[in-house]
């Protein structure tokens, strides 16, 4: 009788070792799967900032790239404005050089009248 209780508490003992065995190895595997997600998370967030600076590096690009087109646009603008300008005083003086021949020759006209 006495052998049989012993050989039930050294059963339930080895069961309540085994059990706790498991449990251990249960926290064991939740610790490492924790850590998994960890990991995976932080892997994500870092792929998620490195694309945020990718398309802020780009977008900085490309105002760039506007800011250069509309300044070259607006130089371009500006010389042929110039060059309008130029034209035109060149115009203006052509002008006044056939004003000026016109008015010599009236004056020569006139001189030859009076004559």
């Amino acid at each position: 009788m006495k052998k049989k209780q012993e050989k039930k508490e050294e059963e339930d003992e080895e069961m309540k070792k085994e059990e706790e065995m498991k449990e251990e190895d249960m926290k064991k595997k939740d610790m490492e799967e924790k850590e998994e997600m960890k990991k995976q998370e932080k892997k994500e967030k870092m792929k998620e900032e490195e694309e945020e600076e990718m398309m802020k590096k780009q977008e900085k690009e490309e105002e760039k790239k506007k800011k250069k087109e509309k300044k070259m646009m607006e130089e371009e603008k500006e010389e042929m404005k110039k060059k309008q300008e130029k034209k035109e005083e060149v115009e203006e003086e052509i002008m006044k050089k056939q004003e000026k021949k016109e008015m010599m020759e009236e004056e020569k006209e006139e001189m030859k009248k009076k004559q």
